[in-house]
């Protein structure tokens, strides 16, 4: 890899992903999630052009319903695996959000090969609610801390 990178580098991965497989704690659609569900993830990750190149697993958790608005507030914290290294990325986010298929944006970290260091944003929506398989589109962008 021997990819050196500045603070003014940026390094941008841009992937679909697709849920191969889901651990919830308890029964319930994606749309009827509440506070206390947790859930583990596994992705199957491809690049832009479909070719499978890594995969994520990712655990989430509903932590509350915010008083004022109703909305679930939720945390994610995941690990995607690619072919040049490995990304680790985690956030807060409100479920309505998400589930409206808005941009959803927290932070990342390189934890391995040429990402190693690495640190930035991962953006990303869910493209389809029917597919079972909860494509979504993203983009991480990262730089030389």
């Amino acid at each position: 890899m021997g990819d050196t990178t500045t603070a003014n580098d940026v390094v941008t991965v841009e992937l679909v992903e697709k849920v191969t497989k889901k651990d919830l704690n308890e029964s319930g659609s994606i749309e009827g999630f509440g506070p206390g569900m947790m859930a583990t993830y596994w992705c199957d990750v491809f690049d832009t052009e479909g070719k499978h190149i890594g995969t994520t697993v990712g655990c989430m958790d509903i932590l509350y319903a915010d008083p004022e608005s109703g909305h679930l507030v939720e945390h994610v914290a995941e690990q995607i695996r690619l072919p040049d290294g490995t990304i680790m990325a985690w956030g807060t986010m409100n479920r309505s959000d998400v589930l409206a298929q808005k941009w959803i944006t927290y932070r990342c970290q390189g934890t391995s090969g040429r990402y190693a260091g690495l640190v930035g944003t991962r953006t990303w929506r869910i493209q389809s609610l029917e597919d079972e398989s909860y494509p979504i589109v993203a983009k991480m962008e990262l730089r030389g801390a």
